[in-house]
């Protein structure tokens, strides 16, 4: 489970934001928590962040992206490769050369993790890795430039400083190397998920088609009331007849020689006679269904595995074509008490349909806003403390204001042009 995230000097995020998924002292929605009890720690199963546009929602969401996927894949540099993805804040002298640092705290089969790093666009300038044991917090390693320092707790790396780039991490190249604790925590990061932009289908199909979970998406999708009965999911060679007539024949050649597979998906509809009396199944494209029932069918395998293997989904503008109660439905997994593995939730999102006291406690709500100088600055609605009554309508004061974090609109007049 996610602990707390920070990062600073990335993109329009100048000065250290934290997202802090520790729970306050708050009554309200107990089902809403997870509890640890080993490490007296209740963590929040879900999170939302709100702001207008261009104020920084995505640049976070994109922060703990290039985290988790610099992680994975950051030992397979080569000498003299950049470091693609991370961009600091260009609008202060204060930042335009120095690092972008990210850091997490984790848990991971429960062990605390904090782990960080501090990078450019040339090489890791710092990284380090604590862990709670025996409920105190001790170092496991240290990097400050090529100077690497692992402990006692952290034996696994003491035979591979040499042997790790400046543009590539020390803990992933330990765990290329086998390395106990460093391949548990890439382990973990292989399974976080943070879905931007369009959701590829892929996951999902393979919950069909090799995880035998058709059933399961069927109920899936029936719940959303998407009006489907039935999915067919199947896989062909992809062969010249799928391209364009204009297309070369050296490229055909080429797909006759090492065909590719294509998937096709097949929603199916009940049929109707003229006494409105079922008489057969109708199966149509899934392309020709509705952009909100794709989304739904992609994210499917990814709200699975994150509430079967009880790890975190984020996800950018959740309810991008997607019904406000679908939206509801969807935060209601994480929230239930019936996610009972400790599955999180963090969202970025305009829909105010869901910013309500009956969904959030206050401590689970954010906004993201930017100040005069360009710069994103992240803070939470339980930052108001008393001054939130228990009875106060959210979704109101924020679009009236009071929290900060929407557009300020002026007022645009298109002026008439003569023409010429």
């Amino acid at each position: 489970m996610i602990i707390q995230f920070s990062v600073e000097n990335f993109r329009s995020i100048k000065d250290r934001i934290f997202l802090n998924m520790n729970a306050t002292r708050f009554k309200e929605h107990s089902d809403n928590i997870s509890l640890i009890e080993n490490h007296k720690l209740n963590l929040l199963k879900s999170a939302c962040i709100y702001g207008p546009n261009a104020s920084g929602k995505s640049n976070l969401v994109q922060a703990m992206s290039f985290f988790s996927q610099f992680i994975l894949n950051s030992a397979r540099t080569q000498i003299g490769d950049g470091i693609s993805g991370v961009s600091n804040y260009k609008f202060s002298t204060d930042t335009e050369k120095t690092p972008s640092t990210f850091e997490m705290d984790f848990l991971i089969e429960g062990v605390i993790y904090r782990y960080g790093f501090e990078v450019d666009a040339t090489r890791i300038h710092k990284e380090w890795l604590f862990a709670v044991i025996n409920k105190k917090e001790v170092k496991l390693f240290e990097r400050r430039e090529k100077e690497i320092e692992t402990t006692s707790h952290f034996k696994e790396g003491k035979d591979v400083k040499d042997k790790t780039r400046e543009n590539a991490l020390f803990l992933s190249v330990v765990a290329q190397f086998n390395g106990e604790i460093a391949a548990k925590i890439i382990k973990w990061f292989r399974r976080f998920v943070v879905l931007s932009g369009d959701i590829r289908d892929k996951r999902s199909v393979d919950k069909v088609m090799r995880e035998n979970l058709k059933a399961s998406l069927l109920l899936f999708l029936k719940a959303a009331d998407l009006g489907i009965d039935d999915i067919e999911v199947k896989e062909r060679d992809f062969t010249p007849d799928d391209l364009p007539k204009e297309f070369p024949e050296e490229i055909r050649k080429l797909i006759r020689s090492s065909p590719e597979k294509i998937v096709e998906k097949y929603a199916k509809h009940k049929k109707y006679n003229s006494e409105n009396a079922f008489v057969s199944f109708e199966s149509l494209p899934f392309d020709s269904e509705s952009k909100g029932t794709g989304k739904i069918f992609n994210m499917f395998g990814y709200l699975y595995d994150a509430l079967a293997d009880g790890m975190p989904i984020v996800i950018d503008e959740l309810e991008s074509s997607l019904h406000p109660m679908i939206v509801e439905w969807i935060l209601n997994l994480f929230n239930s008490p019936g996610n009972k593995n400790g599955a999180q939730l963090v969202f970025t999102t305009h829909d105010v349909n869901v910013l309500d006291k009956k969904y959030f406690r206050r401590d689970q709500i954010w906004f993201i806003e930017k100040d005069k100088y360009g710069t994103s600055r992240l803070f939470s609605l339980s930052e108001y403390g008393s001054k939130v009554r228990n009875d106060a309508s959210f979704a109101k004061d924020y679009m009236f204001g009071k929290y900060g974090a929407i557009p300020v609109i002026k007022k645009f007049r298109i002026s008439q042009q003569k023409k010429i």
